[in-house]
């Protein structure tokens, strides 16, 4: 079975963040390394369908191929979701440990944003998972509602998340 190392993954991701200007540069920049290795990995598990037999690649709606360059939304779309998510989790999670070096830093003492950002760290920290998890919800909710034809209708389900600790 091949394995994703979610270390490996937001050590890059992180080191891409400080070398772009943008975030969503940085995020480019990884998601396609990403989704090739979710493709192999659930490769590894299932036996997926293959569209065309002369490109192997092709299990649509989970296209990554490098050599080809092509990638299907809803796999580039996963890959965000689990590279995000986790990045943002593994911020706020280190910088809210009472020993870290966002805690600890005298500089940050001295200054009013670092102490009130100190603060919002650790306050923000529980919303975080529920916020992501309760989207996923909702998600599947609307994917599975007859109602809605299985699609996103507002007018007939907001399917409203409410942030909580």
């Amino acid at each position: 079975m091949a394995q994703i190392s979610i270390a490996a993954l937001l050590r890059k991701f992180d080191d891409d963040i400080e070398s772009y200007p943008d975030i969503l540069d940085a995020i480019y920049e990884n998601v396609k390394t990403l989704a090739g290795h979710i493709q192999k990995s659930l490769q590894s598990k299932e036996s997926l369908k293959v569209a065309y037999k002369e490109f192997p690649q092709s299990t649509t709606p989970l296209v990554a191929d490098p050599i080809t360059n092509r990638y299907s939304k809803e796999i580039i779309a996963w890959s965000i979701a689990i590279l995000t998510s986790s990045w943002t989790e593994w911020v706020f999670s280190s910088k809210s440990n009472d020993d870290s070096i966002y805690q600890t830093d005298p500089q940050y003492n001295q200054d009013p944003d670092r102490q009130a950002a100190k603060t919002n760290v650790k306050i923000t920290l529980p919303y975080i998972r529920n916020s992501i998890l309760d989207a996923l919800d909702k998600a599947r909710e609307i994917g599975t509602s007859r109602e809605t034809d299985y699609r996103p209708d507002p007018t007939k389900n907001p399917a409203n998340i409410e942030l909580r600790d």
